[in-house]
């Protein structure tokens, strides 16, 4: 009788692991006319500890934003963004962005805020945003 491997075993139940960790996002349809998120946009990403976070909407083109994220965890950083925005089924606007390795989820509550959530290998938690 041969005995597997704990390489075997970790191997056989990662799909398992991983698949039960993934959450389902929603795609975004296309907006025939998307909001203007051009500009400075101020905030917080919080979860247990809250970090002040800045985002910089330099260019627009359509439902594509580009840009920086900046925010201070262990220091001040500064990433490129991009993203798109699109509607949900519900007919809510969202902006769904990336900035190196973390994902935010936005929803474009008005002309100045958005409001969603944040993930990064380090950080999970809400994000609050409001132009300048």
């Amino acid at each position: 009788m041969r005995i597997p491997s704990i390489t075997a075993l970790v191997l056989a139940f990662l799909p398992f692991a991983v698949g039960g960790c993934a959450t389902a996002t929603e795609p975004l349809a296309p907006l025939a006319d998307p909001p203007r998120l051009l500009g400075r946009w101020v905030g917080s990403w919080g979860g247990t500890m809250t970090h002040p976070m800045e985002m910089e909407v330099e260019k627009q083109r359509g439902a594509e934003v580009t840009g920086t994220v900046t925010y201070t965890t262990h220091g001040r950083t500064t990433y490129g963004m991009a993203g798109i925005i699109g509607a949900r089924q519900d007919g809510t606007v969202w902006l769904s962005m990336g900035a190196m390795s973390a994902e935010f989820r936005l929803k474009v509550l008005s002309d100045r805020r958005l409001e969603g959530t944040g993930q990064s290998p380090s950080h999970v938690g809400p994000v609050i945003l409001t132009r300048e």
